[in-house]
């Protein structure tokens, strides 16, 4: 599967899966993006149907076939859960689980920490595309992109009540923090900018959070000119949001 060739040999190597597309990020050893791509789907997709769309990228860009000192593979879905680490027992991760997704008797659970706060995020991570990986990579670090945005959000060690927002095309995670605490993690899938502001306003009233003090970043797939901002900002006041960016999750690996 791969191409050996010393020409064909990069430093590092970044794909985010999730349920609607991928992004690929390719950058050679002195850290410069060397190919970027983004392989959207028509329509959200089953876990299961994944590995056929995977091996239509492979197909697509030939640098995915290439030799890479590194190899690291993020995966944005609901299924997971945050648990704090003195509660963690790694034996009972399906335990953790069960309450907020279904769990069938094959899935591989995996799980994360956030050293630093001591937090536990365990996850289901597509095992179709895991394997898929393995056999053109052989050993790959993965994460669940909650981790990387919680992470990322204490890292500010905002002071305040402060919320983190990614959003996807039928998607976002939202990440809130409080005195470098984690007050919330959760992704909410919706399907128009109602679905987005109703699911962000509602999290603020379960949280007792100001709309009109409260700090909101918006990352991913959101710039200040798109309708999903436009209709959030009559309701957040503080609102902002960077440049449109598919692979906001790959940078965080850098």
């Amino acid at each position: 599967m791969t191409n050996k060739s010393s020409e064909h040999i990069h430093d590092r190597l970044s794909i985010l899966v999730r349920l609607d597309g991928f992004s690929f990020l390719a950058q050679n050893f002195e850290g410069t993006v060397v190919r970027r791509d983004h392989y959207d789907f028509s329509e959200k997709i089953q876990a299961h149907q994944l590995l056929e769309q995977l091996d239509l990228a492979f197909q697509a860009f030939d640098y995915l076939q290439y030799d890479y000192r590194k190899v690291s593979v993020v995966y944005a879905n609901e299924l997971f859960t945050m648990i704090p680490e003195a509660l963690f027992d790694e034996s009972q991760l399906a335990e953790y689980l069960k309450f907020n997704t279904k769990i069938l008797a094959t899935d591989y659970i995996a799980h994360d920490t956030i050293a630093s706060q001591g937090i536990v995020n365990a996850y289901i991570p597509f095992a179709n595309t895991n394997n898929r990986f393995f056999d053109a990579y052989g050993s790959f670090d993965f994460y669940h992109a909650v981790t990387l945005l919680t992470t990322h959000a204490l890292d500010k060690g905002a002071k305040k009540d402060s919320v983190l927002v990614h959003v996807s095309k039928t998607s976002f995670d939202m990440v809130v923090t409080r005195d470098s605490k984690l007050l919330l993690a959760n992704t909410y899938t919706f399907t128009t900018k109602e679905d987005f502001v109703y699911y962000l306003l509602f999290a603020f009233e379960q949280l007792e959070l100001d709309h009109e003090t409260v700090p909101v970043h918006c990352v991913g797939e959101i710039d200040t000119e798109s309708e999903l901002y436009k209709i959030t900002y009559t309701y957040i006041r503080h609102l902002t949001a960077a440049t449109a960016q598919n692979d906001y999750l790959l940078t965080l690996l850098n």
